[in-house]
């Protein structure tokens, strides 16, 4: 054997892992401080965190050469005058949970139980009772073994807006439930700013994600939760931020802000 040689090769070898360990070591703790990275970077980067936890990535990364700043945002009042029929004429039981969002509970027994149906129901419903408008899109549809459900959320300019909804869940016993909280933009009327890439949400939320988890889909909007002990006569206006919906394949939905601040 030519150990002269294989002594040349195993040097070598141990060179060019010595090298790939220090530059990982090096852009993992550069990130952590917040230096400033490229997107090529930060693919890279959030590419060799997602192998270490065999983490898929199957969600289309969204360009974002935008520039956005957070807007004002207010409350609508749950009113039961807007289905007023239903509660006069067919008896739904109307009320308004924790002083926030109003729920209608009525029977009605889907000809098909299926996905389809349920949207095509909950789309009637929509223009029926005048909640057609440009502010609300279809998020997700699914079912489950105990029942459908159809959620639509607020949309400002093509962006979601959460957390803000409507949603439609059809039982097996042909009992339906909808609630809704829903926000109305006021202005935006704040400085506007790049937001940080869909790389860099995916490393501040990396020490949330489980191994072998899927990101299914990644999405820029407005963001703004209405704290627990919080009522909305009380929340005159807020201020929603910008901010990166990270889904999973399991439905789980982590929000970070889309601004550095």
């Amino acid at each position: 054997m030519d150990w002269a040689k294989a002594k040349f090769i195993l040097i070598i070898a141990f060179i060019i892992t010595n090298l790939f360990l220090g530059y990982s070591y090096y852009k993992t703790k550069s990130i952590a401080q917040n230096e400033s990275f490229s997107d090529s970077e930060y693919k890279e980067y959030v590419e060799m965190l997602l192998e270490k936890k065999s983490i898929k990535l199957s969600a289309n990364v969204p360009e974002y050469e935008q520039r956005l700043g957070p807007i004002l945002v207010k409350y609508e009042l749950p009113e039961q005058s807007m289905y007023e029929t239903l509660v006069k004429d067919q008896g739904a039981a109307y009320e308004v949970e924790d002083g926030n969002k109003s729920v209608l509970t009525f029977g009605m027994k889907l000809k098909k139980h299926d996905v389809e149906s349920a949207v095509d129901y909950a789309n009637g419903f929509l223009k029926l009772h005048g909640l057609d408008r440009q502010d609300i899109k279809l998020k997700n549809a699914f079912e489950n073994p105990e029942y459908i459900e159809v959620t639509y959320v607020g949309d400002y300019e093509g962006y979601f807006l959460e957390k803000s909804y409507m949603s439609f869940r059809f039982y097996k016993d042909g009992s339906l439930k909808v609630e809704r909280l829903w926000l109305t933009p006021e202005k935006e009327s704040f400085p506007k700013r790049r937001p940080i890439s869909p790389y860099e949400a995916i490393v501040k939320i990396y020490p949330e994600l489980d191994k072998s988890s899927d990101i299914s889909d990644i999405s820029l909007g407005y963001y703004f939760k209405l704290g627990e002990t919080m009522n909305i006569k009380d929340t005159k206006t807020a201020k929603a931020f910008p901010a990166w919906r990270i889904t999973l394949s399991d439905g789980t939905e982590k929000y970070v802000s889309a601004l550095d601040f």
